[in-house]
């Protein structure tokens, strides 16, 4: 099975953006974190840009949930 992946793709900063950054959002980050290393370990020119968006308030009761 072939997947074919787009040019720009491949030549230029994917760009993501991550709604919500508190628990599962914040993991979403680490494992973003490691993709950008991982493509430029593989020869990708330019890795990723994330840009991260949440409007949540750091309270007692959210905190255990911010990323590390």
């Amino acid at each position: 099975m072939k997947f074919l992946v787009p040019h720009s793709f491949i030549q230029n900063r994917l760009k993501i953006a991550v709604v919500g950054v508190g628990g599962t959002g914040g993991e979403v980050m680490d494992a973003l974190t490691r993709l950008d290393f991982g493509l430029k370990a593989l020869g990708h020119p330019k890795g990723i840009h994330v840009t991260a968006f949440d409007a949540d308030i750091v309270e007692p009761h959210n905190i255990g949930s911010m990323p590390r």
